[in-house]
């Protein structure tokens, strides 16, 4: 990777409130970055830093392996431009004319404009969908289309590096969409590397190539989307719980924020999956405000997926293996916690036998078998858990999902009652 921007060290503050502290940080050339992260977390800040239009208090940042206080700035506008949020207001120009002012860094100081100019700004103009309206007045412009002619006149001083300050924060959906895909073909095509301040995650997955999250002033992940964009670093950063999936389409990550719970119960319950069976229960048991634990699950499994996004303590061991005895006995020690187990309507074989033996141990806990489907069409056992099913259920009660919930909550208002 070919670095054209090296950050060591960092220091900023406003006021001796500190902004960034000792951050590093390496860009490499010809990628479409973001840069992610809560409100006061540095990133515009650091943008601000990137063009030189703040000087650090501390650390250095290096651009195309020179000192960023060395440059001059006529000579680093023809190779960073910069647009930020909102368009200027009370332009008396054209479009074009707008356009044109990108060619300042090109020009003499009291030189017009050469022919060179005017076709650099036709090619701009064209590239960014503008032309059509080149010739009307700026301000008479919808929002959309001003922050095009914006981003067509930074593409006019020619720069290898094109800074974005959250350039669509308040345009509708289509224009950004517009917007982020012309940015990434300009990135494919080799012609610029993008850095952008994004507070939209999912457009962050969409369109960047990779992502930098800010948190509280210092870089907090790096990385391709799908090793940033998980849920524990979101909630690290956010504070807020998110179910992190992939978009249907590209593959990339889609995050979908998870309301908290309306209320808190006493209620632990803990919940014996496998195979995508308790996948649809986690959600809801967590929405409804009970504590839940869950276990042994294979990573890379459906239920491991979701109960590490929203948070649960759960016992795992590695994809395809079989339940080995130190991971059975930390699922007893969660049971053992717990005042109510679910069985979920797992597939049952040799390696997760276990599972169905662990609800075997149950000693004044409730017990809930959920199934879909009869035990022996989901048993690779020879019989042996669908023997051990018909002892669970002279223990326990065979439930539907809406009866599970019910008597949950008629337990976990009883157990509150008999505390007071």
């Amino acid at each position: 990777m070919t670095v054209i921007f090296n950050v060591q060290g960092l220091t900023f503050a406003y006021d001796k409130a500190a902004i960034l502290e000792d951050l590093h940080l390496e860009i490499g050339k010809g990628v479409f970055l973001g840069i992610i992260g809560p409100n006061g977390s540095g990133k515009s800040t650091l943008l601000r830093l990137l063009s030189k239009a703040l000087a650090p208090l501390g650390g250095v940042i290096e651009f195309k392996g020179t000192f960023l206080d060395r440059w001059q700035r006529a000579e680093l506008a023809k190779q960073l431009a910069v647009m930020g949020q909102e368009s200027p207001q009370g332009l008396d120009l054209t479009a074009s004319q707008v356009v044109l002012l990108g060619r300042a860094p090109h020009q003499s100081r009291f030189g017009s404009e050469s022919s060179r100019d005017l076709q650099v700004v036709e090619e701009c103009m064209r590239i960014t969908h503008t032309w059509d309206y080149a010739f009307r007045p700026f301000y008479q412009l919808s929002g959309g289309e001003q922050q095009r002619v914006m981003l067509a006149r930074a593409l006019a001083q020619e720069p290898e590096v094109l800074l974005l300050d959250e350039p669509t924060a308040h345009l509708d959906l289509n224009y950004q969409l517009e917007f982020f895909s012309l940015i990434k073909y300009l990135v494919a095509q080799g012609k610029l590397t993008a850095i952008a301040v994004l507070h939209d995650l999912n457009l962050a997955a969409s369109f960047c190539d990779q992502l930098v999250l800010l948190s509280e002033g210092s870089v907090l992940a790096a990385g391709a989307p799908e090793e940033v964009l998980t849920a524990e670093l979101i909630e690290k950063a956010y504070g807020v719980k998110v179910q992190v999936g992939a978009n249907p389409l590209t593959g990339r990550p889609q995050l979908s924020p998870l309301p908290l719970a309306k209320e808190k119960r006493s209620l632990r319950v803990h919940v014996i999956g496998g195979g995508g069976a308790a996948a649809k229960l986690y959600y809801p048991l967590v929405q409804a405000g009970f504590t839940v634990t869950t276990g042994v699950l294979n990573q890379g499994d459906t239920d491991w997926q979701i109960a590490k996004n929203l948070g649960l303590e759960l016992v795992e061991i590695p994809a395809f293996s079989p339940i080995s005895q130190a991971a059975h006995e930390e699922n007893l020690a969660l049971i053992k916690k717990a005042q109510a187990v679910v069985l979920a309507a797992v597939p049952f074989g040799p390696g997760n036998l276990e599972n169905l033996k662990a609800a075997s141990s149950i000693d004044k806990q409730a017990l809930f078998l959920l199934s879909d489907r009869p035990l022996s069409e989901r048993d690779y056992t020879g019989g042996i858990a669908s023997k051990l099913y018909e002892e669970l259920m002279g223990r326990g009660q065979v439930v539907t999902e809406e009866e599970l919930f019910a008597l949950l909550r008629e337990q976990s208002a009883a157990d509150e009652e008999s505390m007071r």
